[in-house]
């Protein structure tokens, strides 16, 4: 999903939308709905949290420096993928080839 995120990104830069892009935005949001990395933060957040009560019987969990780091990655997708879909929405549409005049005579 980063690497649609990042290659729409670059032909954003050029300042024209296309139906091509369009098709990339729309296969990085399902991507962006498919990663389930939010939900294993959750996930450990709470495992660790609900397991506290076995420490006296020696099993220590804790939540160390992975979970905030992941927890930045997610936060920094969420943003890049805010940010190049608010670009994307802003970038004049690629203007279509006008379509040839055909005139009818009865």
């Amino acid at each position: 999903d980063m690497l649609l995120l990042l290659f729409a990104t670059c032909r954003l830069h050029g300042s024209v939308a296309s139906s091509n892009l369009d098709k990339v935005m729309a296969v990085s949001r399902a991507l962006r709905k498919l990663s389930m990395l939010d939900v294993a933060i959750t996930g450990i957040a709470v495992v660790v949290l609900a397991l506290q009560s076995f420490r006296e019987k020696g099993v220590i969990l804790s939540l160390r420096w992975g979970w905030p780091a992941l927890l930045g990655a997610v936060l920094c997708h969420y943003l890049m993928a805010f940010l190049v879909s608010r670009a994307h929405m802003r970038a004049p549409v690629e203007p279509r080839p006008a379509a040839p005049d055909l005139e009818v005579q009865v």
